[in-house]
């Protein structure tokens, strides 16, 4: 359990740190650091050293590390002891590490733990949440439907493994229905694009209005129907509904690898804010 005083610490600390993307309050933060189960700080003689995220990721057992911090920027073979130490008693397979690239000392300490780079994901943001490219759109076949709790779950399934099938393990009902019960699930947020009847693509949003700010999770298109114009159909409409809502941000995230995603969202008004790091540690 997090107590006030580390609260307040990782939240001045993200301060320093992170202005520029700092969009939180100290109220939210302090109540999500001291509420989340995922939130673990690893303390010396009482004084925190270490703060970040603990996840797992499907089809794996594999112990993920986010959002690390180092509340002692002075201490960091201390924290590298220490995280050892909490890694030896975990029983995940390999573990996860992701860092920002502008966060150089967790970066070191990723690496020095034998974390190798597996891969990169580049950070994206549109501050208006619009784009020119919404009055080009003229797609009238393509509909967009509302994601239906209690009805839609298999669809959604269906629909995320076909398009993602390449890309990452399979879901399965039990994780979609884990999904929708999560507090920042909204059925609004999750939108399916139908032409002639059949679900080709689909879209899921993650936020919260209060933050003024919400997060693309997943979008996908049917590989058949990739180059007609889905996706913007899609993005088009996600748009309109999430400035009826009161947003004005949308993030998300693409692989450093995927130049194609990385050209969609850019044309679309978003910019590249950071570079997050993936280091593998078998």
């Amino acid at each position: 359990m997090i107590n006030k005083q580390e609260a307040e610490l990782i939240y001045q600390t993200y301060q320093e740190r992170h202005a520029r993307l700092f969009g939180s309050g100290y109220e939210q933060v302090q109540t999500e650091l001291l509420t989340t189960e995922r939130a673990v700080v690893l303390r010396e003689q009482g004084r925190a050293v270490l703060f970040f995220q603990k996840g797992s990721a499907r089809g794996g057992n594999k112990c993920v590390l986010s959002t690390m911090l180092l509340l002692a920027p002075d201490k960091v073979e201390l924290a590298q002891k220490l995280l050892l130490e909490y890694l030896g008693q975990e029983s995940a397979k390999s573990v996860l590490f992701i860092v920002e690239d502008y966060l150089s000392e967790e970066m070191r300490l990723a690496q020095a733990l034998g974390g190798q780079v597996d891969h990169t994901a580049i950070r994206l943001t549109n501050y208006s949440l619009s784009s020119t490219l919404e009055q080009e759109i003229n797609n009238s076949d393509v509909v967009i439907e509302t994601f239906q709790p209690g009805q839609d779950e298999e669809r959604f399934m269906q629909i995320f493994n076909q398009t993602f099938a390449a890309l990452c393990a399979p879901t399965n009902l039990q994780e979609v229905r884990e999904w929708t019960k999560a507090p920042s699930f909204s059925p609004g947020h999750y939108l399916f694009a139908v032409r002639n009847g059949e679900t080709v693509g689909f879209i899921a949003l993650e936020g919260d209005l209060k933050k003024d700010f919400i997060y693309l999770q997943e979008i996908g298109v049917l590989e058949q129907e990739q180059g007609r114009g889905v996706a913007g159909v899609i993005i088009r409409e996600s748009y309109s509904r999430l400035r009826q809502e009161g947003f004005s941000r949308i993030g998300t995230g693409v692989l450093g690898s995927n130049t194609r995603a990385y050209n969609f969202f850019v044309k679309w008004g978003f910019e590249p804010v950071y570079t997050r790091t993936f280091l593998r540690r078998n």
